[in-house]
């Protein structure tokens, strides 16, 4: 899905969360929005690892490219389950980092679905561990 579909929807998240729980902070409310699209910055970084540059341009253009899709499983750090867990974990000692896990939450939410409408579900590693074992048993 696109960042600016994310963007759209965290917003709308927002916004049915804010209506839900009118008493939520801004500062909250915020730190879901971003966290909501921001956990894409992983792609960012898996692209320019690929292509061995920061050229954002560069890193959208190979993103969108066809011989990219479909091509191996990619691993982005963020959208792994236990990078979750570990923001869900980070919650229970700072609550800021709950909402944050609701952003991310939400995020994965809407990813999942739209690579099982696209029929593309094959092309993450949802499992950081599973992506080490496949590394590693080369």
């Amino acid at each position: 899905m696109y960042p600016s579909r994310h963007v759209f929807f965290g917003a709308i998240f927002c916004l049915v969360i804010l209506l839900i729980f009118p008493d939520i902070s801004f500062f909250y409310l915020s730190l879901i929005f971003f966290s909501s699209f921001l956990i894409d910055f992983d792609h960012f970084l898996a692209g320019a690892y690929k292509k061995k540059t920061l050229n954002f341009f560069a890193i959208y253009k190979f993103y969108t490219k066809k011989d990219f899709l479909g091509s191996e499983k990619h691993l982005h750090i963020f959208h792994t389950v236990e990078f979750l867990f570990l923001i869900l974990f980070l919650g229970l000692f700072f609550p800021f980092f709950l909402f944050i896990f609701i952003g991310m939450l939400f995020h994965s939410f809407l990813d999942v679905i739209s690579m099982a409408y696209h029929n593309r579900l094959n092309e993450r590693e949802f499992f950081f561990t599973n992506y080490l074992i496949r590394v590693f048993s080369k």
